[in-house]
């Protein structure tokens, strides 16, 4: 709620926040702590902060992929999530090549219900990527 305010730093502080407790309380592999990385490399993705996103959404990604499955909703819109702020970034001109491991999930371009889905079980829902 705070990023789409655009309260950015309230936004970043809160994660970090919730990620450090989830962690240190559940451990790093919880599915609650992933989704506290998960929604931190997506803000900052949205706000073009690529390198800390990256890094963010390699541990997301990995994390889901072992813990719920390649083929789960989540672990599938984590992916999807990736790769699109990676082409962002390719746009933006801060190329840098893809980290996505070679057992990445092969993501579909259709972010319809499937993503929809995924995200709604962790409790997101209507997330868009914006490039301001």
């Amino acid at each position: 709620v705070l990023g789409r305010q655009g309260k950015y730093e309230e936004a970043e502080s809160m994660n970090r926040q919730t990620l450090a407790r989830r962690d240190k309380v559940l451990g790093a592999e919880h599915p609650d702590t992933l989704a506290s990385v998960y929604c931190l490399a997506y803000l900052f993705g949205n706000r073009q902060r690529y390198d800390d996103s990256i890094v963010l959404y390699e541990r997301a990604c990995a994390g889901y992929s072992t813990v719920l499955g390649r083929d789960h909703p989540t672990t599938r819109a984590c992916h999807e999530h990736y790769s699109h702020m990676l082409a962002l970034q390719e746009q933006d001109g801060f190329a840098r090549p893809p980290q996505i491991s070679n057992n990445s999930v092969n993501m579909h371009t259709d972010k319809g219900s499937k993503l929809s889905r995924g995200l709604a079980k962790m409790g997101i829902k209507g997330l868009k990527f914006s490039r301001s």
